[in-house]
C-alpha cells in the first residue's frame, strides 16, 4: 500500500495476462479482517473492471484513522480465475500521525522506506558488519510538524538485531539536530512488537532521525520493522497525567516523634509524556507518628493537572526487651519520664525529678529520695556497660544523666554508677548501704570536672567491685576515683540509664549512642574475635587456633583463644603416701563468671556411663584463681587400679 494517511491508502497489485481479454474483471476485497480466498468473508469488495496487464491500482479516502486494512487482488477471465498470493495489510495513520516523506539510512541492505510502509512483515536492515545505524526521514512536500510521540517496531527475525540504545533527533535544514528523546537498555519481548515513546516538545521539524548507537549483540546487522512518528492529536487535550504512587506505606518511627520517609513517585501523560511530580509533604521530609496523607500532583503541556493521594502511616516504636522503663520517686504528681529508641543501640531519655512544686528537691545523691528517670533492664553476674553520652540538655546545669547498677527500685537503694552533670563533669558515685548518707563510710564520689559532652561512660561489675571509666573516644580509657565493693544483691539487680534534673517541674534529655552491655563471656568475644555472637569461630565448642581447647574451656581456664601457644591444662597429681591414702588430685583456673558451671568429674574407666561428679563450682562460689579438687577414692591396696578425673565446664 502507498499514500497512507489518517483516511487514505492506495492498495497496489501487479496483473500478469497471457494476451488481452476483454472478458476480463478485476476486484479488490479489502475490511479490517483477513477474509483469505472466500468472498463472502471479506467485508467490502471494488470491481475495478478490465485492466491489461502491470499495475493496478485501488485508492480508498474513507478509511477509519489508526486501523488496520486487509486487502488482496481477485482476477477472472474467460479461462480462469485466481486471487492474489497473500493478502496484505497496511495500518492507517492516527489523526495525529505525521505525513508522508522520504526515508534514508547510513547503510542498508535493505530498503530504509520498509521501516515506513506500514506492514510489519518487511524490515529495514543495515550492511553487514553494521551494529549501528541511522535512520533519517524528511517530510514531504517541505513539510515541518511537531512530533511528540513515535513507535518502533521489531522486525520478524533475530532479537539480538534489535535496537537497543538510541537518540531521536530533530532538524529544520538537516544539517542543525536537536536531541528530542534519549533511550536506553530497550528490549522487545516478541517479534512484530511495537513500542512507543512519549516526549515534549512544541518545535516543527523538517527532518526527524533515529541514531541507533547499540543493538542487543548481535555484530553483523541492525534491523526494525517499522518507525512511526506522531503530532500531538488534533482534538483538545483535556486529560491530565497519569500519576503513581508507591501506596499507602507503613514505616517505623526513629524516637518517638517520627521518622524521615523516603518515596518515589512519577506521572506520564498520554500526550505531553514524562511530567514532573510533586509531593506534598515531600519525600526526605520529617513524617509524625500517626498518618499522615501525602498530595501528588502533575501537569502536563496543555496545563491538565492530576492529583492522587497515599498515606504514610508512621508507629512509634516499641522499647524492645528485655528493657523497660520507670520511674525512681518519692514525690507524687510528677510526669513520668520518656523514651525513644534510635536503633538498637541508641536511646534517648526525657528524665523527670523532684517535687511537681518544683525547686531543688530531686536528685540522685545519698539517703532515701532518689529522683529520676531509670531505663534499664534486669541483670546477673558481672558486666562491663558502656555508652557515649552523644548530647545532654536541660536547664539545670546540674541534672545527671549517666550508667547505674542499681539494688531495687526503691528511692533509698544501693547503687553504682557512672555519670555527668549537664554542665559536663565526670562522676562516679557509688552507695554501699540502703539509704545511706555518710561520706566515704556508705556513700563514697570521685570526680573530674570540665570533661565536657559528648563524651564515652563506662561501669564495670566484677563480683562485688564496681569501676568506673571516662574516655573522649571509646579507645583510651580513664579510671574514674579507685575500685569499690558493693555488695548489691537480690532478685531486682538491674542496670541502665539514669537521668533526672535535681529541680522539679524541669526535664534533662539525654542521648545515649554505641550502647554495650556485655557479659564477660561476650566481653571475651568481642574482645578476640570483634563479635558478641556465638558463631562462626567464636562459637562455644569452635576451636580457631587449633590447640584441641575449644573456646569456652578457652575462656573457662583464661587462656587465648587465637593463640596456639596460650595453652593451659588441668593439671592430675598424685598426693599421699601408703599406708596413708593416696588420692589424685585435679588444678585448674577458674574466673570469676557466675553463669558457668565447673564440674570434676571421676571414673573407673572411659565408659560415659562410669563417670560420677565428686566436685562443682558455680554462682558466686566462682571466684577468680587456681582451683585443688582432690578425688574421693584411695589408691592404697590396689582396691582401684586405675582411676580418671576430668573437668566438665558448661554455660547457658
Amino acid at each position: 500500500a502507498t499514500a497512507v494517511g489518517a483516511n487514505t491508502a492506495t492498495f497496489n497489485a501487479t496483473l500478469v495476462y497471457p494476451q488481452f481479454d476483454p472478458n476480463a474483471i478485476v476486484r479488490v476485497y479489502w475490511g479490517t479482517n483477513d477474509g483469505g480466498t472466500d468472498p463472502a468473508a471479506w467485508q467490502n469488495v471494488t470491481v475495478l473492471g478490465q485492466p491489461g496487464s502491470g499495475a493496478v491500482s485501488h485508492t480508498r479516502s474513507d478509511l477509519a484513522p489508526a486501523t488496520r486494512y486487509f486487502y488482496r487482488f481477485y482476477a477472472v477471465n474467460s479461462a480462469a480465475e485466481d486471487w492474489a498470493e497473500q493478502s496484505n495489510s497496511t495500518t492507517t495513520f492516527p489523526l495525529s500521525a505525521a505525513p508522508a516523506g522520504t526515508a534514508s539510512a547510513s547503510s542498508s541492505a535493505a530498503d530504509p522506506s520498509l521501516a515506513f510502509d506500514g506492514l510489519p512483515a518487511t524490515a529495514w536492515r543495515t550492511a553487514d558488519g553494521s551494529p549501528a545505524g541511522v535512520l533519517t526521514y524528511q517530510l514531504s512536500n517541505d513539510a515541518a510538524v511537531v512530533v511528540t510521540r513515535y513507535s518502533v517496531t521489531s522486525a520478524a527475525d533475530s532479537p539480538a538485531r534489535d535496537p537497543r540504545d538510541w537518540q531521536l533527533l530533530g532538524s529544520y535544514d538537516g544539517l542543525t539536530w536537536v536531541v528530542l528523546d534519549t533511550r536506553s537498555g530497550q528490549s522487545f519481548s516478541a517479534r512484530g512488537q511495537t513500542l512507543t515513546f512519549g516526549f515534549v516538545s512544541t518545535s516543527s521539524y523538517k527532518f526527524y532521525r533515529l541514531d541507533v548507537t547499540a543493538n542487543n549483540g548481535d555484530a553483523t546487522a541492525l534491523q526494525l520493522a517499522e518507525l512511526a512518528f506522531f503530532t500531538p492529536d488534533l482534538t483538545p487535550d483535556t486529560t491530565g497525567p497519569v500519576i503513581t504512587t508507591p501506596g499507602n506505606l507503613t514505616v517505623a518511627g526513629i524516637g518517638s516523634s517520627g521518622a524521615v520517609v523516603n518515596f518515589d513517585v512519577s506521572a506520564v501523560d498520554a500526550v505531553s509524556g514524562n511530567a514532573a511530580a510533586t509531593a506534598s509533604p515531600s519525600s526526605g521530609t520529617f513524617f509524625p507518628v500517626g498518618v499522615t496523607t501525602v498530595t501528588v500532583s502533575a501537569s502536563d503541556a496543555a496545563g491538565n493537572q492530576s492529583t492522587a493521594t497515599f498515606t504514610i502511616t508512621v508507629t512509634a516504636p516499641s522499647i524492645p526487651a528485655p528493657w523497660s522503663i520507670g520511674q525512681i520517686q518519692p514525690f507524687s504528681g510528677v510526669a513520668p519520664g520518656t523514651v525513644s529508641v534510635l536503633s538498637a543501640n541508641s536511646f534517648q531519655i526525657v528524665g523527670t525529678g523532684g517535687a511537681s512544686t518544683g525547686g531543688t528537691t530531686g536528685d540522685i545523691w545519698t539517703g532515701n529520695n532518689d529522683s529520676f528517670t531509670f531505663f534499664s533492664q534486669p541483670w546477673t553476674g558481672d558486666g562491663t556497660f558502656t555508652a557515649r553520652i552523644a548530647s545532654f540538655t536541660s536547664s539545670d546545669t546540674s541534672a545527671k544523666a549517666g550508667i547505674m547498677f542499681r539494688e531495687t527500685s526503691t528511692t533509698g537503694s544501693r547503687y553504682s554508677m557512672t555519670y555527668f552533670l549537664r554542665k559536663g563533669d565526670a562522676w562516679a558515685q557509688h552507695k554501699t548501704a540502703t539509704s545511706g548518707s555518710t561520706t566515704n563510710t556508705n556513700f563514697f564520689t570521685s570526680s573530674s570536672t570540665g570533661r565536657g559532652i559528648p563524651y564515652w561512660i563506662r561501669l564495670v561489675r566484677t563480683g562485688d567491685i564496681f569501676t568506673n571509666f571516662i574516655s573522649p573516644d571509646g579507645v583510651t580509657w580513664t579510671a574514674l576515683g579507685t575500685a569499690r565493693a558493693n555488695p548489691l544483691s537480690g532478685t531486682a539487680l538491674a542496670v541502665g540509664f539514669a537521668v533526672g534534673p535535681r529541680t522539679g517541674n524541669t526535664t534533662a534529655t539525654a542521648t545515649f549512642d554505641n550502647v554495650s552491655f556485655l557479659s564477660p563471656l561476650q566481653a571475651w568475644r568481642q574482645l578476640h574475635f570483634g563479635t558478641t555472637a556465638a558463631t562462626g569461630n567464636a562459637a562455644p565448642l569452635a576451636d580457631p587456633d587449633g590447640d584441641g581447647s575449644v573456646n569456652l574451656l578457652e575462656y573457662a581456664l583464661g587462656t587465648t583463644p587465637t593463640s596456639a601457644t596460650s595453652v593451659t591444662s588441668p593439671s592430675l597429681e598424685i598426693t599421699g603416701i601408703s599406708p596413708e591414702p593416696i588420692l589424685l588430685t585435679l588444678t585448674f583456673p577458674r574466673v570469676a563468671d557466675p553463669v558457668l558451671t565447673y564440674r570434676v568429674e571421676a571414673a573407673t574407666s572411659l565408659a560415659p556411663s562410669d563417670w560420677t561428679e565428686i566436685w562443682q563450682s558455680t554462682g558466686s562460689a566462682n571466684v577468680a584463681g587456681p582451683v585443688t579438687v582432690t578425688d574421693t577414692a584411695d589408691l592404697t591396696g590396689g582396691t582401684t587400679p586405675r582411676r580418671f578425673l576430668r573437668l566438665r565446664v558448661t554455660s547457658p
